[in-house]
């Protein structure tokens, strides 16, 4: 399941970059949330933007927040830690998923919202049921957001 998932992720990023927009953004029509994986190992400084806002039921504002990869590979920390810190006018924010077994664990960043001056940063951890070798890895990913902000919160994906 979660291979098909990052393989139509994969179809659509592909293919997104072969589609013109014409016409204008309207925030009032956009009504739905939208989730892209944004990890690529052939351009690590893929700039996504998502510009999807919607109004819940409790009067709540959420804000898809596009964002930089920096960088991204298997050789971060040795601890599992989640992190941002302010640099000039913009928010960096480091994932590290720690010590593992087998290169293919990865952590990604899949969407960065921000409700209500909260920035809320969507992490995906994938852990194979099989070990594929016996290298020891420290995946991680680190991007950047335009804007400073100092509440950051975390949510694993599962």
């Amino acid at each position: 399941m979660k291979y098909s998932f990052i393989f139509l992720i994969s179809v659509i990023l592909i293919f997104s970059g072969c589609i013109e927009e014409n016409g204008t953004n309207d925030q009032n029509n956009s009504n739905e949330t939208l989730f892209l994986n944004n990890t690529s190992s052939e351009n690590p400084n893929i700039e996504v933007e998502l510009n999807n806002s919607f109004e819940s039921d409790n009067s709540s504002e959420i804000e898809s927040i596009s964002f930089k990869i920096l960088e991204f590979g298997i050789y971060g920390d040795t601890y599992k830690h989640y992190e941002s810190s302010i640099t000039g006018d913009k928010t960096v924010i480091e994932v590290y998923m720690g010590k593992k077994l087998g290169s293919d664990n990865i952590i990604e960043i899949n969407s960065i919202n921000s409700e209500n001056g909260v920035l809320i940063v969507y992490v995906e951890e994938i852990t194979p049921e099989t070990v594929s070798d016996r290298a020891i890895v420290y995946p991680y990913e680190i991007v950047e957001v335009n804007g400073i902000y100092n509440n950051v919160e975390f949510k694993t994906i599962e």
